[in-house]
């Protein structure tokens, strides 16, 4: 902008020289193409300045499409991670609920072979008490024959298990046992049947 200011006033400084000289003329040329000049210089700094103007809103326009460029493709690695994040999500409660499958037909396998082993262990169980059985009931026979010898009674087991019942079969006289367990105490019931014993020999 001075140096348009500046060249008007040299302009107007050779007009006033134009007028007062000889050589109007020439130097009215002179003038007219300095002229000339400076407003085609004028002009084409102007047309630069526009061109340049153009080219800076132009990039300006691009670099703001690519900034919403790259926020739109970071939005959508955004919303694909999310999706990715997901499906793993799912992929591994299929994988967990797969692995429970897997292990509960291996976990009904151990509980059917635990009871097997229950099986097996209640056999033997079973065997062993019937070899007691064998040695325990001819000894009980035995026990059993041998307090009927002494005692002379014979025993109701088939009486109310509070009812001590049974017939005692004495060397003068015959005599039921009828004694309910709940009204007299153990040892008054052993004394009693003690004194049922003949004690000759």
């Amino acid at each position: 902008m001075d140096t348009q200011i500046q060249e008007l006033k040299n302009l107007m400084d050779e007009l006033a020289i134009i007028i007062s000289a000889r050589h109007g003329e020439e130097l009215l040329q002179k003038a007219m193409k300095k002229r000339e000049e400076a407003i085609d210089h004028y002009l084409r700094v102007e047309k630069d300045a526009s061109q340049l103007v153009r080219e800076l809103l132009q990039m300006e326009e691009s670099v703001a499409q690519k900034v919403l460029d790259l926020e739109e493709e970071k939005q959508n690695g955004f919303l694909e991670l999310r999706k990715i994040e997901e499906e793993l999500k799912q992929s591994q409660q299929q994988n967990l609920e797969q692995v429970t499958e897997l292990k509960y037909p291996f976990h009904e396998r151990e509980e059917l072979e635990e009871l097997e082993k229950i099986e097996e262990d209640t056999a033997k169980m079973e065997e062993e008490v019937d070899e007691d059985t064998l040695v325990v009931i001819p000894s009980t026979k035995y026990l059993a024959h041998i307090f009927h010898k002494v005692t002379n009674i014979i025993w109701d087991y088939d009486s109310d298990p509070s009812v001590v019942k049974g017939i005692h079969f004495g060397k003068d006289i015959t005599q039921p046992i009828n004694i309910d367990a709940t009204k007299h105490s153990e040892s008054f019931i052993c004394d009693y049947l003690w004194n049922l014993v003949s004690t000759d020999w």
